[in-house]
């Protein structure tokens, strides 16, 4: 095996969070990430494109879900390693990474000319027939507890949360608690209990419970990429609006519901809060974290059903403002040691076998 730090990276052409966060800490970590032909969505601040002529030593092949991923280059370049598979797909109810690629089949035409799946941006989202392509390792982001054959992965945080966080200490923060409404049950049953919990218990201040994003602000070098996109591959998703970000700068602790029932529990949402500084108040995830996802860290910042959500805002607000500088803090410090870029990608390093 070679000792070189190389990786190729045959990936879907659709924005995936969690490999985002593995491909940003491998970097940081010196891994090379190779792409073959043209930049990829994930990968596109860091990769190497090359031929598949000229492609060097590579310890593992890493490939995601979605559309758009080119299994056939798994023939063509014949290189014995391990195959390592990222199941970010945030479809859980469909079954394992297998279902949700025949799934995505049915809804994209199968097997495009070779003129489309050259493009760094298609006009429209394809598939590759799968072949013999069978993964030596899966990971999985919204892992279903019946799910056996995956290891958790969460999103974790991406380096460029970092961009807008200001750093506020807690005490200095408007807002005790914040709730951002949005798609998905859970998040619309979170926005109606803290409607009633603000006008029962007037909490000064009051619980910011609306929706907000504002301006979108993000790398200059893929702007031009985005705007052009039209939301085929989801290039938009690199941006970061800014109004939200100063509400997050300006808050505690998140409230985050997860997003909706069955399974769908991670979302970009959590970690950016901790990039802010603000630390997350939970329900407890419905998919499986293998006792290591981000409600392991602080009991009293998990609900266990809606029962429980009002109680323990009332514990966290009534504590003297110190004790909850301090445990806002210990969460902070205990997530960001956990769940950064280069953390992630350690963990996932070590479960291959490849640290």
């Amino acid at each position: 095996m070679t000792n070189e730090k190389n990786v190729l990276f045959v990936g879907s052409e659709s924005y995936d969070a969690p490999t985002i966060t593995v491909i940003e800490g491998l970097h940081c970590l010196g891994w090379t990430i190779y792409t073959i032909d043209k930049p990829n969505i994930n990968s596109w601040f860091c990769n190497k494109v090359v031929s598949k002529d000229t492609l060097p030593n590579i310890r593992f092949i890493l490939s995601n879900l979605h559309w758009g991923t080119r299994w056939s280059l798994y023939n063509e370049i014949q290189i014995n390693c391990p195959k390592i598979l990222i199941d970010g797909d945030d479809n859980p109810y469909i079954g394992d990474w297998k279902a949700k690629y025949h799934w995505h089949c049915s809804r994209y035409p199968v097997d495009p000319p070779e003129s489309i799946k050259k493009l760094q941006q298609s006009p429209y989202r394809w598939m590759e027939s799968l072949g013999s392509y069978t993964p030596d390792i899966v990971f999985c982001a919204q892992k279903g507890f019946a799910d056996k054959g995956s290891v958790y992965l969460p999103f974790g945080i991406h380096n460029q949360y970092y961009d807008l966080a200001t750093n506020k200490k807690p005490l200095d923060r408007q807002y005790t608690f914040a709730h951002f409404p949005g798609p998905g049950k859970l998040r619309r049953k979170a926005k109606t209990i803290l409607n009633i919990y603000n006008n029962l218990f007037n909490p000064q201040p009051p619980i910011w419970n609306q929706s907000i994003r504002g301006h979108n602000v993000g790398s200059k070098q893929i702007r031009e990429i985005i705007n052009k996109d039209n939301n085929v591959h989801s290039w938009h998703r690199w941006t970061m609006p800014k109004e939200y970000f100063e509400i997050l700068n300006d808050s505690r602790i998140l409230i985050y519901p997860g997003v909706d029932h069955g399974g769908f529990w991670d979302s970009k949402r959590p970690w950016e809060a901790i990039a802010s500084g603000a630390a997350v108040l939970m329900q407890k995830p419905s998919i499986d974290t293998q006792g290591k996802g981000l409600d392991t860290l602080d009991e009293d910042f998990v609900f266990d059903g809606w029962y429980q959500l009002p109680g323990k805002i009332r514990k966290l607000q009534r504590l003297p403002n110190h004790q909850l500088e301090s445990k806002i803090q210990d969460f902070i410090s205990q997530a960001k040691e956990q769940f950064s870029s280069v953390s992630i990608a350690t963990y996932f390093l070590n479960v291959i076998g490849e640290l």
